[in-house]
C-alpha cells in the first residue's frame, strides 16, 4: 500500500540565486493622475515622448496650454535656445508649475537662466527612457530635484564664480548680507543693545546704527527684529 506521504511530491525548495525585482510605490502613483504639459522643438521629438508618457500608469500627456489643472511641463530640445527660454519664461510667468528639461547637451551660460524659469530636473536625450521620464516626472510632481552630476558639479562651480567675481569684492555673502551686517545681526539676536554690540565689535555706536540701517532699507525690512527673522531664513543664524 501506498502511503500518503509518497503521493505528495516534496514542495521545491526556493530558488534564492534570484530574488524578486524590488519594485518601488508612492501613494501618489497610486492615487493620483500626473497631467504633463509636452512641448518639443521638433515633430518627430514631439511622438516619441508621447508614445513613452502614455506608456505609464495615471500619467496624461498633453500639448494645449489652455489645459486646465497641468501638474508637470515636460519640454523636450537639443539645447537652451532662445526660443526654449521663451517658452520657459512665458510658461514661468503663467504660473505654470515645475519643469522637466530634456537636453542634448547644456552649457554654463544657462546654468542659472534655467533655475530661473522654475527647471526642477534635468534628463539627458540620450538617457530619456519611458521609465527615467516617469520616475523623473513623478520625482517632481512630489517637489523633487533631480540634476545629473556633472550638472550638479557645474551649478556649484557657477555659485563660486559668483562669490568670487561678484558678491566678494562688494563685501557680500550668498545670504546677501555683508560681512559686517552678519556680525552685527548675530549679536542683536542674542539680545545686545546698540551700545553693546558696539563694544563687542570695536565700533562706534553710529557705525552699528549705520550698518543696521543699511540692512532693514536695502532689504525693505520694518525694524530689527524683521532683520534678525531676515537673517534666520537667509542661513547666517
Amino acid at each position: 500500500m501506498t502511503s500518503r506521504t509518497d503521493q505528495i511530491p516534496p514542495a521545491p525548495e526556493p530558488d534564492r540565486r534570484r530574488p524578486a525585482p524590488l519594485r518601488m510605490v508612492s501613494g501618489l502613483e497610486e492615487t493620483e493622475r500626473i497631467t504633463v504639459l509636452v512641448r518639443a522643438q521638433d515633430r518627430l521629438s514631439r511622438t516619441g515622448v508621447l508614445s513613452l508618457l502614455a506608456a505609464g500608469p495615471r500619467i496624461e500627456p498633453v500639448l494645449s496650454t489652455d489645459v486646465a489643472d497641468i501638474d508637470v511641463t515636460l519640454v523636450v530640445s537639443t539645447s537652451v535656445t532662445s526660443s526654449v527660454m521663451e517658452e520657459l519664461r512665458a510658461l514661468a510667468g503663467s504660473g505654470r508649475p515645475p519643469c522637466v528639461l530634456v537636453l542634448d547637451h547644456l552649457g554654463d551660460a544657462d546654468l542659472f537662466a534655467m533655475v530661473e524659469v522654475g527647471v526642477r530636473a534635468l534628463v539627458w536625450r540620450s538617457e530619456a527612457t519611458g521609465e527615467r521620464l516617469l520616475q523623473t516626472i513623478r520625482l517632481v510632481r512630489r517637489g523633487g530635484v533631480y540634476l545629473p552630476a556633472e550638472i550638479q558639479e557645474m551649478l556649484v562651480d557657477a555659485v563660486a564664480r559668483v562669490q568670487q567675481t561678484v558678491l566678494a569684492p562688494r563685501r557680500l555673502t550668498a545670504s546677501g548680507l555683508d560681512a559686517r551686517e552678519i556680525d552685527v545681526i548675530r549679536l542683536v539676536a542674542e539680545g545686545f543693545d546698540t551700545a553693546e554690540v558696539a563694544r563687542q565689535l570695536a565700533y562706534s555706536e553710529r557705525t552699528v546704527k549705520t550698518i543696521l540701517y543699511g540692512m532693514i532699507t536695502r532689504h525693505g525690512l520694518a525694524n530689527r527684529s524683521q532683520a534678525v527673522a531676515y537673517a534666520i531664513r537667509a542661513g547666517v543664524l
